[in-house]
């Protein structure tokens, strides 16, 4: 879920350690391929901060260099590795956020590693979730003024479709490990399944697409339609970026919820908002959850919410379109440099994809002020509001919204106007189907206003007909 905590964040570190420790991984050869590729050996090899479902280390060679390794637990195989390299490389060529170079990667798990892995460069810096309470008033908005860069270069650049990057025309991705005779170690090191992109099938629109090799070029999803990107200022035109994305499944920590993930042949990419709704809240389009009042009931009860919500909603662009989003741009995945508060880079990109503006717009960290302004989930009782801030947290907020302002109205309107939407998504979300029912009814009581007239339904009849059904 993008830049909020998740409803099942709580399950998460348990069911990812369950599944390291059912991954037969061989560092030694993950080691060994990294000092050969990178032609100098390994003479540290460390944990570092582990991602959402991956395990980090820091490898110091001989030469010098520092080089991070990262393995991918299979939660999705091919898809989120090829989605989250293809991701890196496009923001690196688009625009100048921070983001590691890869040097080499390997979207197969049959590989002498036992786990699809990516190798990419070191970049220092503290994460802002450790150092952002230390740092000056005047650092902080240093780390104000980079976001907004960070967050507008990412919404500068639009699909059609929503889902992840899975490849980009005018991008040459970085060398792939294929196990074969192009081996850096020189050898077959392993009897581990040869290597092979070709085994992954995803369902594309009507037809199926087949990983290939990486000098075939993939079906497009877009088919000839162009991407934009946005220059600044943000009133400026849009100019075309030459070539064209193919959008892939969307990759989420609620479809990737181990071990109750989504087929991602029911992920997208989805051509409508709407779409992309009904996957997050029946667990895949066409839907896996359960059917019945019960299971569903709460979720269709919060649809019709959306669309009563929905046409209120005035967007400042004419045209419905999705934009790039990091998809998960927490404090974690942030680096700074503690003596100036600049950002010094961005990582973790394993859930990037195309989102609506709404979600793709939403603040980082301390600056999301979202459950501020609304009541966002069932567990919060009102508005947290801001009668514990300073003057000085208030002026910082200002300073995020006005950088916005100046790179992207658009983006500055959805980041502010778009908390509604975003707490309707985030109950959408909601695995369980009884804390949606009561976020529906905290919401009713607490933000529906009386000049939109009546509620879309009688939520007490509602509740009365569950607990019927409940027996």
């Amino acid at each position: 879920m993008t830049c909020y905590e998740s409803p099942i964040s709580s399950a998460i570190l348990p069911n990812k350690e369950l599944l390291w420790r059912k991954t037969d991984v061989d560092l030694g050869a993950f080691r060994d391929i990294a000092a050969a590729h990178m032609q100098s050996p390994c003479q540290e090899f460390s944990p570092m901060n582990e991602g959402l479902y991956a395990r980090l280390f820091l490898l110091k060679l001989g030469n010098g260099l520092e080089v991070v390794g990262r393995i991918a637990l299979p939660v999705r195989d091919v898809v989120k590795t090829e989605a989250e390299v293809a991701a890196m490389e496009t923001v690196r060529a688009k625009t100048s956020i921070p983001v590691p170079k890869v040097y080499l990667f390997c979207s197969d798990r049959h590989n002498p590693v036992g786990a699809e892995w990516t190798l990419m460069e070191y970049i220092p810096g503290c994460q802002l979730r450790d150092c952002f309470d230390k740092l000056s008033y005047p650092q902080k908005r240093q780390t104000a003024t980079d976001l907004a860069d960070v967050m507008s270069s990412l919404f500068s650049i639009t699909g059609s479709y929503c889902g992840s990057i899975l490849r980009a025309k005018d991008i040459t991705l970085p060398p792939r490990y294929d196990g074969g005779s192009s081996n850096p170690l020189g050898s077959q090191p392993s009897s581990r399944k040869r290597f092979s992109l070709a085994s992954m099938i995803i369902r594309f629109r009507g037809s199926i697409l087949r990983e290939q090799t990486p000098d075939i070029t993939l079906p497009s999803r877009h088919s000839g339609r162009s991407i934009s990107h946005d220059s600044r200022p943000a009133q400026s035109a849009h100019q075309v970026v030459e070539g064209t994305f193919t959008t892939g499944p969307v990759n989420d920590m609620i479809l990737l919820d181990y071990p109750n993930q989504v087929p991602p042949e029911l992920c997208g990419p989805f051509k409508s908002e709407r779409e992309f709704l009904e996957a997050f809240a029946y667990h895949g389009r066409p839907g896996s959850r359960p059917e019945g009042k019960l299971e569903r009931g709460p979720y269709e009860k919060v649809f019709e919410v959306y669309d009563a919500v929905r046409p209120l909603y005035k967007e400042p662009h004419p045209e419905p379109r999705f934009h790039l989003a990091h998809g998960d741009l927490s404090p974690a995945n942030i680096l700074v440099d503690p003596s100036t508060g600049r950002i010094t880079g961005v990582v973790d990109w394993e859930m990037a994809g195309f989102r609506p503006a709404w979600l793709a717009a939403v603040s980082a960290g301390w600056f999301n002020d979202d459950a501020r302004r609304f009541l966002m989930t069932d567990d919060m009782e009102e508005r947290e509001g801001y009668d514990d801030e300073s003057t000085d947290d208030t002026e910082l907020r200002e300073e995020l919204r006005s950088k916005l302002k100046e790179r992207s109205e658009e983006l500055w309107f959805h980041n502010w106007e778009g908390v509604e939407l975003r707490a309707i998504f985030y109950n959408l979300c909601q695995r369980v189907p009884g804390k949606a029912e009561l976020w529906l009814q905290k919401y009713k009581q607490h933000e529906w206003p009386k000049s939109r007239g009546d509620f879309p339904f009688d939520v007490m009849e509602w509740v009365r007909e569950q607990l019927e059904l409940w027996g």
